[in-house]
């Protein structure tokens, strides 16, 4: 993780809080670029804010055009490259180059929820912050209360998966509710008898057991593990304290 004290210098990450900056420190991961490598180029449509850590950047915004050069610890580098999306310039590596990028939705998503102080990190001791705060941000848990996200945290279980275990099986009834951290799966169906056929997937992110655990009928669907994978998981007793009441609500919305 790059330390704080490298990113608290560029801008819009130097308004963070500091438990929003640790939170951007997480998400953000390190690109290092040769002479000459492209960056990104004019036109595209991409994902991700990129600042200047180290070297000298070029960019250009057509072929008769002088480039115009950023060089890390200048005023120019503590802004984000070519910030505007499409892209106004071709970004290319003079020298050898170091960058951060993070997702831009993440970043603003981030930057709105630090400075509505909505919420509460300082109490949350996770391995990956960056992961929480994904979750935080999953319009499912909008209801959550800030004090219940830090009582879910620590009471999620780590869940072990390997490739083609069955997870909770159709007409059974869930006693766990499940967010998939990483792996995939897929969604098994069988109507009036016939053989089961798959209906859909579930990525990294996504999470099942909840329509089961909040009504009380057995689950509609098989689930599967395509690959080996981990999954967090939260008893019954735990989901019904800290989390039935605002994803029910979700739900019905």
């Amino acid at each position: 993780m790059i330390e704080l004290q490298h990113l608290e210098r560029f801008s819009p990450l130097d308004t963070l809080s500091g438990d929003g900056l640790r939170l951007a420190a997480a998400a953000i991961t390190e690109r290092r670029l040769a002479p000459g490598e492209v960056l990104f180029s004019k036109g595209e449509q991409d994902n991700l804010t990129f600042f200047l850590l180290g070297g000298v950047i070029s960019l250009h915004s057509d072929a008769t055009s002088r480039p115009l050069f950023i060089r890390a610890g200048s005023d120019f580098a503590l802004m984000p490259l070519s910030r505007l999306k499409p892209r106004r310039y071709t970004a290319i590596a003079d020298t050898v180059s170091t960058v951060a990028a993070i997702e831009e939705e993440l970043l603003n998503n981030l930057l709105a929820k630090d400075q509505a102080g909505t919420y509460e990190v300082t109490e949350i001791e996770v391995e990956d912050p960056a992961w929480m705060f994904r979750l935080m941000n999953n319009p499912a848990y909008a209801k959550v209360t800030a004090s219940n996200f830090a009582a879910l945290f620590s009471r999620l279980e780590d869940f072990k998966t390997k490739d083609g275990q069955t997870i909770v099986q159709q007409g059974e009834v869930s006693d766990y509710y499940y967010i998939i951290r990483k792996g995939q799966a897929q969604l098994w169906c069988s109507l009036g008898g016939d053989p089961p056929i798959l209906i859909g997937m579930l990525v990294e992110g996504d999470a099942f057991g909840e329509e089961s655990l909040i009504t009380g009928e057995p689950m509609n669907a098989t689930i599967v593990m395509v690959g080996d994978g981990l999954l967090m998981r939260l008893s019954r007793s735990d989901f019904d304290s800290l989390l039935k009441r605002a994803l029910a609500d979700w739900m019905a919305a």
